[in-house]
């Protein structure tokens, strides 16, 4: 039995950022949860695993002294416990010298360029340019876009990279700072 539940949604939008809290009234209900750990939802990897007292502190995971019984699931495979896991949701992201752009993750392939101008436009000046990288062979979509900005709107990328765990066109998108390229 779920005895609470705590969805992250965005600030600006109400949306769902595609993570959960959820505390188990008993172990077994815990136990249960982390065996959908792995599997697909709606084309997105679960995670699911046990939240850290960090998480907790942040007004989350709930449960016994210790987290035994609490929770965290997210779409699409961040971060969870602390850190531990694979490389997404490096929690905060420092803009690395010479950086213009921002690359976005994970993009619904039906995201259009003006789906994109219209999200971002509210950043600082919004990007000079949008980039949706697509298959070479076929010309779909890859699900990674680039958002270049004006080198002197630092604010328009900080701004941009917060959108990170966005939803667009049903589909949530990481979004980080594009290491410049080597010249």
């Amino acid at each position: 039995e779920i005895t609470s539940l705590r969805l992250l949604t965005e600030k600006e939008t109400g949306r769902s950022r595609g993570m959960a809290f959820i505390s188990f009234s008993t172990k077994s209900g815990l136990e249960a949860a982390l065996k959908f750990n792995g599997d697909d939802y709606g084309g997105r990897t679960l995670t699911v695993a046990i939240a850290s007292g960090q998480d907790r502190a942040a007004g989350g995971g709930g449960g016994k002294k210790g987290g035994s019984k609490g929770g965290r699931v997210t779409r699409g495979g961040g971060k969870v416990n602390g850190g531990k896991g694979g490389k997404k949701g490096k929690g905060p992201k420092i803009r690395p010298d010479g950086c213009t752009s921002v690359v976005l993750k994970g993009v619904s392939y039906e995201a259009t360029e003006e789906d994109l101008q219209s999200l971002f436009q509210g950043c600082g000046q919004g990007p000079c340019s949008v980039r949706i990288l697509t298959d070479r062979e076929t010309g779909q979509p890859r699900g990674t876009v680039f958002l270049d900005f004006d080198p002197e709107d630092v604010e328009g990328m900080d701004a941009a990279v917060t959108k990170d765990g966005a939803e667009l066109r049903g589909r949530w998108f990481r979004a980080d700072y594009a290491q410049p390229r080597a010249v």
